[in-house]
């Protein structure tokens, strides 16, 4: 390209060079006019390869070094100006096209950007046959579940390795947590693994059912099958979990045992998953065929933690975290007050109401020793638990879980829902009725008073010394419920 220099009116030609690009044989000026001094300056060869979708662009430029005369100056004040010489045509270039085509590369480039980290597979379990279309049967409809049945079809798969990464390090130095104990066995001293990997932490704000599905953790005699009824009928939520119980008249048990997923609605309103999460095997199966993957029900609840969260919540595709994570519910109440309870139940079925407290508590297959703490950190009856594993329990509900308390269960499930979003308000009335319905149906079975003047004293210490640990992490989780109405449902206590 060619430059001139007027310095004080006089015009100096300035030396001469030439570009060339890969696009064509034409040469491409470029004329530089500093408004100061003369500089000097180099561009190292450069060679930019860009692969994208099959398509190769190439670009190849090398620049001499050359200094760069051919300035431009006019009194104390200069300016930069830019043209491009082309054959014989000359074209000025402003700063602001070179704004704009920075512009455009930088957009180019983010486009490029997101595409490799967000476009990805959809995970589908292939033993699912798509062509099977839903089969009317008695007693409800049972329908093959397909990938176009997940809850949220569109939005696809979204991987949930930075919630749960951070969720599962923040502020924990519990990496052994468990260790052997002195009398054989594993003895919990931290929180487990299981659970990091598996449930995000309980202040994180809801991400989606396409991200994450709550897990109803289910005591019996607790409430925790009220909780998930209650979101099925009166939400109409599809839900997977004792789905045997949903099944009356045994309709549909074969489905149970079948590879695929089929869901099914039943004559009371409820619509759930072919699962038995009430049973290993069950949870065993549901894994295995990709329960939480498909994201196929929007609940699941069952009695076994740690099974569900190692069968349910795993990685798939070579990933560190599962491309769903959990969120954990817990109803909590009083260990005497249900303890009682399943007692009194047991004097019912069983026929014998004459058995005593001492009866039930030297029956193994009805005695208990501290049956929530036990199930929530997954150790057996026969592991070690004392003070720490309970500091263990009250740090893990601490951490990861949403707290309703038996005794408020009504304000419990609103609170779930609208955790979830899934509460649609005081303007529908309906769906407050049909609370209110499910809880006093199942009010009978559950109203159980802790009375100790009712019962034998000795016998009724016999039954406090099987449940001291539970009523400690149980008073903890009273005082977990209050925090969590200030800081999740500020609302409540405005």
């Amino acid at each position: 390209y060619r430059g001139s220099q007027s310095v004080s009116g006089r015009s100096v030609d300035s030396s001469q060079y030439s570009t060339s690009t890969g696009t064509g044989s034409s040469g491409m000026g470029i004329v530089q006019r500093p408004g100061t001094a003369r500089t000097s300056r180099r561009n190292d060869s450069r060679e930019v390869e860009v692969s994208m979708d099959g398509f190769m662009h190439q670009s190849k430029r090398s620049l001499e070094d050359t200094a760069m005369s051919g300035a431009n100056m006019s009194g104390s004040q200069g300016s930069y100006s830019y043209m491009f010489q082309e054959g014989d045509k000359v074209q000025k270039l402003t700063p602001l096209h070179m704004y704009a085509s920075l512009l455009a590369i930088m957009s180019l480039l983010v486009t490029v950007l997101f595409f490799a980290a967000h476009v990805g597979p959809f995970v589908v379990d292939t033993r699912v046959d798509k062509n099977v279309r839903g089969t009317q049967a008695a007693g409800g409809i049972s329908n093959v579940i397909t990938a176009a049945d997940a809850v949220n079809p569109n939005e696809g798969s979204s991987s949930m390795s930075s919630a749960l990464a951070i969720d599962g390090t923040e502020n924990d130095v519990d990496h052994a947590w468990q260790v052997p104990a002195q009398n054989g066995g594993m003895q919990v001293v931290g929180v487990p693994l299981w659970l990091k990997e598996s449930f995000l932490n309980s202040g994180r704000a809801y991400l989606g059912t396409n991200l994450e599905i709550p897990l109803i953790w289910t005591i019996s005699s607790s409430g925790g099958d009220i909780v998930a009824e209650t979101m099925s009928r009166c939400l109409s939520k599809v839900i997977a979990g004792d789905g045997y119980k949903y099944d009356v008249n045994s309709l549909h048990s074969a489905k149970f045992k079948s590879n695929m997923f089929n869901k099914i609605s039943s004559p009371d309103g409820h619509t759930y998953i072919n699962v038995d999460l009430f049973s290993l095997e069950g949870i065993a199966r549901a894994g295995s065929l990709g329960l939480t993957q498909m994201r196929i029900s929007n609940l699941a609840y069952s009695p076994f933690l740690k099974d569900s969260a190692e069968k349910l919540f795993v990685p798939v595709g070579g990933r560190q975290q599962p491309d769903v994570a959990g969120r954990l519910f817990v109803v909590a109440r009083d260990p005497l007050e249900r303890a009682l309870h399943v007692y009194e139940k047991a004097r019912v079925v069983s026929g014998n109401d004459q058995m005593t407290l001492s009866d039930f508590l030297d029956d193994p297959s009805l005695s208990e020793n501290n049956p929530f703490t036990r199930r929530l950190l997954g150790i057996s009856p026969s592991d070690p638990l004392n003070v720490q594993q309970a500091d263990v329990a009250i740090k893990m509900l601490n951490r990861y879980a949403i707290v309703g308390r038996y005794d408020k269960v009504d304000e419990s499930i609103l609170r779930f829902e609208k955790f979830l979003s899934w509460y649609p308000g005081e303007g529908f009335p309906e769906v407050r009725q049909c609370h209110e319905n499910i809880l006093l149906s199942s009010a009978s079975g559950y109203q159980v008073v802790n009375n100790a003047d009712a019962y034998d004293s000795v016998e009724y210490n016999r039954l406090v010394g099987n449940y001291l640990v539970d009523q400690r992490v149980y008073n903890f989780m009273k005082e977990l419920y209050d925090i969590q109405g200030q800081k999740l449902f500020p609302s409540e206590t405005a």
